[in-house]
């Protein structure tokens, strides 16, 4: 009994039988394409000598003809030329002199002139010129058309060399038994069954082996493998390792999920970290360090929307202007600190008076505006006097000078003046300030069409 050969053995005794039979095919197919071309290029080759025979004996015939009906008379040539024609070969004839002027022309056919245009092209030899020009009929009827250029013999003249060229119509040489379309057929034919064989060898070589190796790939599990890994041909070969490539590639795809899992987590936090830094700079950019209130790039921000807002709503808005007296002479008596101190102290108590919806803003300087959304005029002064006689009271006891530094406020109204836009109400409460400064230190001024509403 004998030992069963080893899976290796095997392996590559399958691989050298397909081996051996791709290239018997390919010998095969070479050799069928050979056998099928061969004879069609001896076949061509021998057409082209019946060609260039027939030519030659036709030129021959003419060189003679022409010889004897050559005259230098160009009426005599014309009459002598005609007798060159014939309704079969020669179409076409004409003379031509040494330096290229044409002395006479016939046609059979008026198109055919166009041919005979040109002087002719001869070479020092005298041997004739012959250039294909087209083919006409088909199948048994099949004829070519050539120009000939050709000299006469000298003796035939004696004012010089002396040509001739013609059109000739002769039957094609495969217009016979041996047409083109047998060769044609007969390599159409072999094509076919070498493209047949062809593609048998593609599906049984390279198409199969790739569908089974396809549905080895589209498998979701590893016990679908066995039977392919099991081969011990290339396909086999393929098999395990696409089988090793599939579990390094889930290991990969496990740690690449976790990477991103991480990273996930990471730009997470990192975006939210961004989000409060941005929030607390656009905070610290509104803010005004010395006061803590708003700085005036938030009102220039928030105050046009909040009065289109207020008057969509048809509610009332009220803005104040207000203003430090004699805070110069503090700084220049006391030093920039203490005017420092007294500002710091006035933001502040105008944060503690005013409502969380309310805007705070330091305007510049040592000048403050307050944006009262929803406030009636009435209810705003009454606001403001409080704040300014809580003002007057601290900082008399923060400068001890005399008089003590204080406040003047100018008002407007949303309803009370009715302006066209926020600027025009800002501007009307900035004149109502100013007015309240020429009219003494320390009060509150309402804009003059408020008061009338009052």
């Amino acid at each position: 009994m004998g030992t069963p050969e080893a899976p290796q053995t095997q392996g590559k005794r399958s691989w050298l039988e397909r081996a051996l039979q791709q290239r018997i095919f390919l010998a095969l197919l070479g050799t069928t394409l050979a056998g099928a071309a061969i004879p069609a290029i001896h076949f061509m080759r021998q057409q082209d000598r019946i060609q260039r025979a027939m030519v030659l004996q036709w030129v021959e015939q003419l060189r003679t003809k022409a010889a004897l009906a050559w005259s230098d008379d160009a009426a005599c040539a014309d009459w002598n030329i005609d007798r060159l024609l014939d309704n079969t070969s020669v179409q076409a004839v004409a003379f031509w002199r040494g330096d290229g002027k044409r002395l006479a022309v016939r046609a059979i056919r008026e198109g055919d002139l166009a041919a005979l245009e040109r002087p002719p092209r001869v070479d020092g030899t005298g041997d004739p010129q012959a250039s294909w020009l087209h083919r006409t009929g088909s199948g048994r009827k099949s004829y070519v058309c050539y120009r000939v250029d050709f000299p006469l013999p000298s003796a035939a003249h004696a004012g010089g060399p002396r040509f001739v060229s013609a059109l000739l119509r002769l039957n094609h040489p495969a217009s016979g038994f041996l047409d083109w379309g047998v060769v044609v057929g007969s390599l159409a034919a072999v094509v076919c069954i070498a493209f047949v064989l062809l593609i048998r060898w593609l599906r049984g070589n390279v198409l199969r082996p790739m569908g089974a190796l396809r549905r080895l790939a589209s498998t979701a599990h590893f016990e679908t493998d066995a039977e392919l890994a099991a081969r011990s041909d290339e396909l086999g070969e393929l098999a395990r390792a696409m089988s090793e490539l599939r579990e390094e590639t889930a290991v990969w795809r496990e740690h690449a999920w976790r990477i991103e899992r991480r990273m996930d987590s990471r730009i997470a936090e990192e975006t939210m970290s961004i989000s409060r830094d941005l929030k607390q700079i656009q905070r610290e950019i509104w803010i005004d360090p010395l006061t803590g209130v708003k700085n005036r790039r938030l009102m220039q921000e928030r105050f046009p929307a909040i009065f289109e807002a207020q008057r969509a709503a048809k509610k009332d808005l009220t803005i104040v202007m207000l203003d430090l007296d004699y805070f110069k002479q503090l700084n220049d008596a006391q030093g920039h600190a203490a005017g420092d101190e007294v500002l710091a102290f006035a933001g502040e108590l105008l944060r503690q008076c005013t409502r969380e919806e309310d805007l705070v803003i330091r305007y510049g300087g040592d000048e403050f505006a307050l944006i009262l959304p929803g406030m009636h005029v009435k209810e705003s002064v009454i606001l403001v006097e409080r704040i300014l006689a809580l003002f007057r009271q601290r900082a008399r006891i923060m400068t001890r000078l005399d008089p003590p530094p204080g406040m003047t406020a100018g008002i407007a109204s949303l309803q009370a003046n009715h302006p066209a836009n926020y600027n025009e109400l800002l501007k009307m409460a900035d004149q109502a300030l100013y007015a309240a400064k020429r009219g003494g230190r320390g009060r509150v001024k309402m804009s003059e069409s408020a008061s009338s509403a009052l």
